[in-house]
């Protein structure tokens, strides 16, 4: 964790003791944040707001007004439809202040365009008792994955991952072959 990160986590931290505060930092991060990402992701696949428009049927002033973070009128149905034409998973859930925090302690820009089903190898990996296959991904942010996320998706699934423990040879190997498309571990 870098000295800024570090720094703003602190900041987070001791402002969020005050409710006020954190009630604020979760309308912000939904009224601000959601348009800053959906500007984002369009302009990740290099759309033009009449593009989106199009694809969604909500039309450019639509997409405008939704890209405005003053605007704060989005509903759950404009979101599906968005999460739909970028091809990206929309996740609505209550979570604790600590995954906020964490959320909002890297840099901003940071994770805004997840990659789409097809561009996302995470999303294709496959995890069963006798093997783990893993697609390597190298994105930024939030939406990273490394070798902590596949342990834990692996366990969700309840795979045999004994051995992909930070420091094992089975880590090192996934280390050595990051920069390959698939990497088969065998336990």
């Amino acid at each position: 964790m870098n000295t800024r990160t570090k720094n703003r986590r602190r900041y987070l931290v001791e402002k969020a003791k005050n409710k006020t505060f954190r009630d604020a930092l979760v309308s912000e991060a939904i009224d601000a944040g959601l348009p800053f990402q959906i500007r984002a992701m369009r302009e990740a696949k290099e759309w033009t707001q009449h593009k989106l428009g199009k694809l969604t049927g909500i039309g450019q002033t639509g997409v405008s007004r939704i890209e405005d973070p003053s605007y704060g009128k989005m509903t759950l149905s404009t979101l599906k439809t968005l999460a739909s034409a970028f091809d990206v998973a929309l996740l609505v859930r209550f979570v604790p202040f600590s995954q906020l925090m964490d959320l909002n302690s890297t840099d901003p820009k940071e994770g805004l365009a997840p990659p789409s089903y097809d561009d996302d190898p995470a999303a294709h990996a496959v995890f069963d008792e006798d093997h783990i296959t893993v697609r390597w991904v190298e994105h930024p942010g939030p939406f990273a994955s490394s070798l902590t996320n596949y342990v834990t998706t692996a366990r969700l699934y309840g795979s045999v991952i004994e051995t992909l423990t930070p420091g094992s040879d089975t880590a090192a190997l996934l280390a050595m072959v990051k920069h390959e498309q698939y990497a088969t571990v065998r336990n």
